[in-house]
C-alpha cells in the first residue's frame, strides 16, 4: 500500500486568477510560500499548487497575494523538454483548500459592526 498525501500552509505569492479547460472545468495555478526551519535555518519554499473545478473558484474567489491557505493535496510532477534539457517541476493537486485568512470587511460595515447596543456596556 502506498500515500500520496501532502498537506501545506502558506502565504498565495499574488493574486489568483482562473481559466477554463477547451471542455470547460476551471483551474486555477498559485504559488504558496511555506516556511520551513528557524532562526538562521529558517528558509522559504515555495510549491505550485493545482486547484480544479471548485476549489479554483473559491480561490480565486476568496484568495489574494499575501493570504494563508492550506492546501491538503497529492504530489504531481510535470515533464517537458527545455532547451534540450529534460526538466521535471513537481506541484500539488488540490483535493481541499482552506482559507486561514479572508477579506477584510470594508470600512463602513467595519464601524456598522463596532456600534452595537452592548458596545459601552461593562458588565461590572
Amino acid at each position: 500500500m502506498s500515500v500520496n498525501l501532502v498537506v501545506l500552509s502558506g502565504r498565495l505569492g499574488k493574486r489568483p486568477d482562473l481559466k477554463s479547460t477547451t471542455s470547460g472545468k476551471s483551474v486555477s495555478t498559485v504559488s504558496i510560500a511555506v516556511d520551513d526551519g528557524y532562526g538562521e535555518r529558517k528558509k522559504t519554499i515555495w510549491w505550485n499548487i493545482e486547484c480544479w473545478d471548485k476549489n479554483a473558484e473559491a480561490v480565486v474567489r476568496f484568495g489574494d497575494k499575501g493570504y494563508r491557505i492550506t492546501v491538503t493535496g497529492r504530489l504531481s510532477t510535470d515533464e517537458y523538454e527545455k532547451d534540450g534539457i529534460k526538466v521535471v517541476r513537481a506541484k500539488i493537486i488540490a483535493n481541499q483548500v482552506d482559507f486561514i485568512d479572508f477579506p477584510p470587511k470594508n470600512e463602513d460595515s467595519k464601524n456598522e459592526d463596532s456600534k452595537n447596543e452592548y458596545s459601552d456596556y461593562i458588565p461590572f
